[in-house]
């Protein structure tokens, strides 16, 4: 993240940052996919969708915290689409989709209230009181808390 602090939205930085991305220096590449997510949403998801199909459980995971930093409605459905398909990453989605604060981060934080996992139902719930977003309060409101 402190990456990102540095070189925040600087047009010269963001190849750098891309090229670092899709590298295979594991260290280099988690701090520049952190920093990529404060660039405009159609530079960062050029390279953060991409990079949302890694079979690496760590990369998607740091995919999805970046795209927590972007409101656009494809950056909501790529954080949907990695805990969908990698389930243990549904924990690690809460927090992005909360940061998001978007209708469509509402939907999908609601849909999480039905998890599986009580862990993530109880996040979900947490996040989802927190935002001032009159679809959270809705949601809550119809979805019974369950253990």
């Amino acid at each position: 993240l402190e990456f990102g602090r540095v070189l925040f939205r600087s047009k010269a930085a963001f190849p750098v940052l891309k090229e670092i991305a899709e590298s295979d220096d594991h260290q280099m590449q988690g701090q520049a996919i952190s920093a990529i997510g404060v660039y405009p949403a159609d530079a960062a998801l050029d390279v953060l969708l991409p990079l949302s199909s890694s079979s690496d459980i760590r990369t998607k995971s740091l995919v999805m915290s970046s795209l927590g930093q972007i409101t656009d409605k494809r950056a909501t459905e790529a954080i949907v689409s990695i805990f969908d398909e990698t389930p243990q990453l549904a924990r690690s989605a809460v927090y992005p989709l909360y940061r998001q604060k978007t209708n469509a981060a509402v939907a999908a934080l609601s849909a999480l209230l039905k998890h599986e996992n009580a862990a993530v139902r109880t996040m979900s719930r947490q996040y989802l009181s927190r935002m001032r977003n009159p679809a959270a309060r809705k949601a809550l409101s119809e979805t019974p808390q369950t253990p």
